[in-house]
């Protein structure tokens, strides 16, 4: 059987059309129709990602995958694609995940599925684990300040409030640099 024939990109990428991913290695198959990611079974996408990861990755053509905003997820659903992960990942694959420092459970249940407590292991799944750190509030405002000023822009009053508003709900320095952008 021919595994091209049932492997497509499209079910992972909800926000552009199949023919705009350009910059995507894939091996030639038929197209499929696009999916509506909210409709599509959590087996689909376990299926599509071990094709991904068994036809895309090389060295000239590596995969990377970015899972955001899992932790929103309930928990089972969460562990459940973590552990459809292969672990250690192979050499071309990278995989980058996003999840907010008070899901412990869920940042428990990724490190154990790459470290399994062993150090060794760790090394070799190429497992590493960073947190960003928060800042206080008045940090962050002056890091806006510098940001604003060297890119030569003003926030209204109001936009100023709301901007202090959201750096008292996440006061990262990345975030302060988003709001910035």
């Amino acid at each position: 059987e021919n595994k091209t024939s049932s492997c497509s990109t499209s079910v992972l990428d909800s926000h552009h059309n199949h023919d705009d991913n350009l910059n995507l290695c894939t091996k030639p198959g038929p197209k499929i129709p696009h999916y509506d990611i909210t409709t599509v079974h959590l087996s689909e996408l376990e299926q599509h990602l071990e094709c991904l990861l068994s036809l895309l990755p090389s060295t000239k053509c590596p995969l990377v995958l970015i899972l955001d905003g899992l932790d929103q997820l309930e928990d089972d659903v969460a562990a459940r694609i973590i552990r459809s992960l292969p672990s250690p990942l192979p050499d071309e694959v990278q995989l980058i995940i996003t999840a907010s420092s008070n899901c412990t459970h869920f940042l428990q249940s990724i490190e154990s599925h790459y470290s399994e407590g062993r150090a060794s292991v760790a090394k070799k799944s190429g497992f590493v684990c960073i947190q960003l750190e928060s800042v206080d509030r008045k940090q962050c405002g002056k890091l806006m300040e510098s940001l604003l000023k060297t890119s030569r822009r003003r926030v209204t009053s109001g936009q100023q409030a709301l901007v202090n508003q959201a750096l008292t709900s996440c006061r990262l320095p990345l975030y302060a640099r988003l709001l910035h952008a």
